[in-house]
């Protein structure tokens, strides 16, 4: 993307309403950016659902106009953006340090990162952390540093949702000039 001058703008939201909003705005304000809506799934996702159909069914009125938006500009990242973290927990470890207990995490089944329960995840998390220097997980704190550390290779095998938002990434840096 730097080679071709390609620029990012990451907008974070609030509700996922609020979220799916914003998404709009950022079309109508600026036509000529590619604009790309990536929010948590909130729950599990039937395989056959393509992104829109699932947010539609979530979110009821507000989901009308995503009629009119193609499935490569939205993308579902899991139940919660933490399950991501469980694809490479060594970055986890290494993140909260000493007395973090990684046995407190759920273990990831044959479903994948993806399948794991978001309210569970999100007091494993507490747990798993209550021994460390940092006491507890906060997510507007912690999130985006251990989502730095995370090794993308790792997430994208273990998290379908993953791959398909670096796979349309990548053929979008690929096909511009």
């Amino acid at each position: 993307a730097r080679k071709k001058s390609i620029r990012w703008k990451i907008t974070f939201g609030g509700s996922r309403v609020e979220v799916v909003k914003d998404f709009f705005k950022g079309l109508e304000n600026h036509p000529e950016a590619l604009v790309i809506l990536l929010v948590d799934a909130e729950g599990p996702v039937a395989k056959q659902k393509q992104p829109w159909q699932h947010l539609r069914e979530q979110i009821g009125d507000t989901g009308k106009r995503l009629k009119s938006v193609s499935n490569e500009s939205c993308h579902l990242m899991v139940q919660t953006m933490e399950a991501w973290f469980l694809a490479d927990q060594q970055r986890l470890i290494e993140y909260f340090g000493k007395g973090f207990r990684a046995t407190a995490l759920p273990r990831v089944g044959s479903e994948g990162v993806e399948s794991i329960d978001k309210n569970k995840l999100l007091k494993a998390l507490n747990a798993a952390a209550k021994g460390t220097k940092k006491k507890r997980y906060r997510k507007t704190v912690d999130a985006p540093a251990i989502l730095a550390k995370l090794n993308p290779d790792i997430v994208r095998q273990a998290a379908p949702h993953s791959d398909r938002l670096f796979n349309t990434l990548e053929k979008i840096i690929r096909d511009q000039p």
